[in-house]
């Protein structure tokens, strides 16, 4: 009987984050930022955008309009970028609060949600990309 049963734990500890786990914070707060910046300002949007599936398929991939929208964003030009890509808008601002939730667990050395709360509501916006692209497909 005693074999039988199971020990359920907290996901959240109470003992701090560990070294990586902090490191981990750290580096994707550093991080994400200066690409995102880059992947807006940078090279490819001067020359007019490059995406390598429209260039081979000739069809949209389902991020196509996603930087646009995000530079729009950044121009405080809410409705243009809901326009272009809705779900980069969502992205944008799923980012923004992971990044404050980070922030906050790295500043109070503790997690806030369990480790895998995040990978829902990112799975999720894959998911609606996916629709999403597909009914552009379909409109085309």
């Amino acid at each position: 009987m005693k074999g039988l049963l199971l020990r359920v734990s907290s996901p959240l500890r109470s003992d701090g984050l560990t070294h990586a786990e902090r490191f981990t914070r750290a580096v994707l707060l550093v991080a994400w930022p200066p690409v995102i910046l880059w992947v807006i300002v940078g090279p490819s949007v001067a020359s007019g955008g490059v995406c390598v599936f429209k260039m081979v398929s000739g069809a949209p991939c389902p991020l196509c309009g996603g930087t646009t929208s995000a530079g729009y964003l950044l121009r405080g030009e809410w409705s243009a970028a809901w326009l272009v890509h809705p779900l980069a808008v969502i992205a944008l601002m799923m980012a923004a609060l992971h990044s404050l939730v980070l922030l906050v667990e790295l500043g109070q050395n503790r997690a806030l949600v369990p480790r895998r709360w995040w990978s829902w509501p990112w799975t999720g916006w894959a998911l609606a990309t996916v629709v999403w692209w597909g009914w552009r497909l379909l409109l085309r």
